[in-house]
């Protein structure tokens, strides 16, 4: 046989190296993510890979394709500025906690002026990967035209969805965790919207943190946070909202290739669907 499907046993990033290098000779990769649906009493490894194996066939998921080498180096640059930050918020804590030690104290100081190089360092980094790919580049530029979207979210949304123009809105929504949850039974079990939290949390973290600026920032969002606020809806909700729409506003850019422009609103004070203005306009 000279081809054959793969359904690998994942563990964080781990396998990512092996996966591309399987799909590089040939070898499709397929990956679900599988439950407890068999409701077995043990587990190993054997009985891991003999329940893959089964999932695998019941379903024949599509094959994985791995994104470019530029895309897969901008993910981890990415992923690795974050977890710097969260290293420079916890020193951060760390050091307004106070110490007794006046070593401990200038331990955490020299950690943090690292950490600050560090961030920076991979900044850098992450922007000369953008530069040297010309759609990336002009992915990117086209981002940052949406008011609340700056040079640390624009990377993070090119990072985790390097594919975004392929996906339909509501599919993207979806992905990124943003889309609505119903849980009800019958007449009597019904409980509060929410979103499904079942996608990308780093990806779901960036909007959520735009949505604070976008609020305040963007004007073609002004008569929305209004009604949305006059209608008594509670502040986190308003932003999950935002957060959602910032990211059809960037599927929408990326698709057509044009940047942000401002909304309208029409004599009823309803938003009309944001307008792109091209390129000449």
């Amino acid at each position: 046989m000279s081809w054959f499907s793969l359904t690998p046993d994942r563990a964080g990033e781990h396998g990512s190296p092996a996966d591309c290098r399987c799909h590089g000779r040939g070898h499709g990769m397929r990956v679900k993510a599988y439950g407890q649906s068999e409701l077995l009493r043990n587990k190993t490894d054997k009985l891991d890979a003999a329940s893959i194996a089964r999932s695998c066939r019941a379903h024949d998921p599509s094959a994985w394709v791995p994104p470019a080498t530029h895309l897969r180096e901008l993910r981890e640059l990415v992923r690795r500025c974050e977890g710097l930050k969260v290293a420079r918020v916890q020193e951060i804590n760390r050091q307004k906690s106070g110490t007794a030690s006046p070593a401990v104290a200038a331990s955490i100081a020299a950690h943090l002026d690292w950490l600050d190089r560090e961030i920076e360092a991979v900044m850098d980094a992450v922007q000369e990967v953008v530069a040297s790919d010309p759609v990336l580049s002009r992915n990117h530029e086209l981002l940052l035209s949406i008011p609340g979207i700056g040079t640390v979210t624009a990377p993070v949304l090119l990072a985790e969805v390097p594919n975004i123009d392929r996906f339909p809105p509501k599919g993207l929504a979806a992905f990124a965790g943003l889309s609505p949850q119903e849980y009800s039974s019958g007449s009597t079990v019904r409980r509060p919207g929410r979103i499904s939290r079942m996608g990308t949390e780093r990806l779901r973290r960036a909007l959520y943190m735009c949505a604070l600026s976008s609020r305040r920032r963007n004007p073609a969002l002004a008569g929305f946070v209004q009604r949305m606020r006059a209608a008594g809806k509670p502040p986190k909700v308003i932003l999950l909202v935002i957060a959602r729409k910032l990211l059809v506003f960037a599927h929408a850019i990326v698709r057509s290739q044009r940047p942000f422009a401002l909304e309208a609103e029409n004599h009823d004070g309803h938003l009309i669907r944001h307008l792109i203005r091209g390129s000449t306009g």
